[in-house]
């Protein structure tokens, strides 16, 4: 059987792909360069081999040819093109519910080796951090697209860290994420308020969908099956153990 443990679900490739679109660049070259066909892109459970995937970011910068591509990439994925996340955070009765619904779920987007975590403090913050083995470029666009789906919700960050140096100057990062962030840090997160997390959401319209995403996101876990289910519990067990060994319960709890 082929090791899914270091294949992406296609979701993620797509969002990569509708932001270098929407940023004037040539997709068909830069998929070409990546190996990968165009028509796994079409196939909403398709995976496609990591190295394949950070083959694309390489190909992009090519052709966008100066700085800051992962922030005005991330900040250009049009609402939607998240596919069930998008949605798990928009059809929450409150922000702090869509982002945990989110974090639980994202342990499905790589198996386990990326994965979101959100997590709230004693005064009731909350801290998102997308966590694991990824390239600069990828860090940059998660915040920026993080960010994004924040501010649609009518929240704001008030701090944001990121592991590693800048890839732009400080005012790119203060244009797209609304602050200048924290470098060099060692765990990056994207800080809300406790007030922004709690106020309920104006999206009565898509309450209904709660249930259709719950089914989708159990389809996705019975789909993975034993080994990539076996792939996310050691991968969330390592990452873990820097703060001693994890209990059964936190490790369930990660996984959501």
């Amino acid at each position: 059987m082929e090791d899914r443990q270091h294949r992406l679900w296609s979701g993620v490739v797509r969002a990569c792909v509708h932001g270098f679109r929407a940023l004037g660049l040539d997709v068909g070259q830069i998929l070409r360069e990546a190996g990968i066909p165009a028509s796994v892109l079409e196939h909403p459970d398709a995976r496609v081999p990591v190295a394949d995937a950070a083959r694309l970011w390489p190909a992009a910068q090519a052709q966008w040819g100066r700085a800051g591509l992962g922030l005005r990439c991330g900040a250009a994925v049009p609402f939607g093109e998240m596919g069930v996340f998008d949605y798990l955070i928009a059809s929450a009765p409150t922000l702090g519910q869509g982002l945990a619904a989110a974090a639980a779920a994202s342990t499905l987007l790589s198996a386990g080796l990326t994965r979101l975590e959100f997590e709230r403090d004693v005064r009731g913050h909350g801290h998102l951090r997308h966590v694991g083995p990824f390239p600069l470029q990828v860090r940059d666009f998660s915040a920026a697209a993080l960010t994004a789906r924040v501010r649609q919700c009518g929240a704001k960050p008030t701090t944001v860290a990121l592991v590693g140096p800048p890839l732009a100057p400080p005012e790119a990062y203060r244009s797209v994420l609304g602050v200048t962030p924290h470098f060099h840090v060692e765990r990056g997160a994207i800080v809300l308020r406790a007030e922004d997390l709690d106020r309920e959401l104006p999206n009565r319209g898509l309450r209904g969908l709660a249930p259709i995403l719950d089914r989708e996101v159990q389809r996705l876990v019975n789909d993975a099956g034993p080994e990539d289910i076996t792939a996310l519990v050691r991968q969330t067990i390592t990452c873990a153990l820097p703060s001693g060994t994890p209990a059964l319960g936190e490790v369930a709890h990660r996984l959501g």
